[in-house]
Formats: C-alpha cells, structure tokens, sequence
C-alpha cells in the first residue's frame, strides 16, 4: 500500500543509520527532492540500545538536520531496523531512496536495505534506489 495519492508527489526518502557522512547525502536528497518537485523525508533509524539521554540527542540532530533540509522527519526504533525501514518505505512508497553505499566500506544495514529494497521493486514502480558513497553524494550536491 502506498499512502501518497495520486495528486500526491512520492517523497524523496534519505535513511540515515548513523551520522558520519549524512550531510553529504543529505544534500543529494535535497537536490533531488527539488528537481523531482517532491517532498523530502529524512528516515531516522535509532538503536534501542541507546540510552534515553542519547535517544534524546540521536533525535534532536535528526530533527535539527531534517528543518534545516526542510524535510519532515520520521524516527524509527526497532531492534530490526532493516526490516523496520524496509517495511517503512514499503508502506508509504518514495521515488528515491538514498542510503549508504554497500560493499567493502558499507555496513549490515545498507547490506540488508538494498537486499530487501531490490527484492520488493524497491516499493514502488519507478522508484530509484541510490546507495552512494559520501563523495559521490558530495559531488552530485555540488555539480
């Protein structure tokens, strides 16, 4: 089910994990959202592991990053948070998904998302699925 309707842009989705190289990609997504003419979601996936004080932290430079990007953001806790963010965008459908790049410098969960992503049409025909490096993200932004 997509929830967007058809007078309804499908969002440009940036996952972000971790922070190390969000404002690059971060950029892209903008970038992209405005060509696309489509909102921006910036999708916060938050260990559980955290404790309440760094949840509290986690969530504030997410909601900090995402008014500053002008996206809207959506917070994620679950102890499969793959899974979770796959169902997520599954659910609510995106034209573009932007996450980490997967490989050798990658991690289990841009492994996971761009498995599961691709084995589901990337939840919804036409979507795009963009797994970049920092600098690939960095070079978009600025070109």
């Amino acid at each position: 089910m997509n929830l967007y309707t058809s007078n309804e842009s499908a969002p440009v989705v940036i996952c972000v994990r971790d922070e190390q190289y969000m404002e690059p990609r971060l950029r892209a997504a903008q970038e992209i959202s405005r060509i696309e003419g489509s909102p921006l979601v910036l999708l916060s996936i938050c260990s559980p592991a955290l404790s309440p004080e760094e949840t509290a932290a986690w969530v504030e430079r997410m909601q900090r990053a995402a008014r500053a990007a002008g996206a809207e953001l959506h917070v994620i806790f679950d102890r499969r948070p793959v899974i979770a963010a796959a169902a997520w965008l599954r659910e609510r459908g995106a034209s573009c998904v932007i996450t980490g790049r997967p490989g050798a410098d990658s991690n289990a969960f841009v492994s996971g998302l761009r498995r599961l992503l691709n084995a589901s049409a990337a939840s919804q025909p036409g979507c795009s699925v963009l797994f970049c490096p920092a600098r690939t993200a960095e070079r978009r932004s600025v070109g």
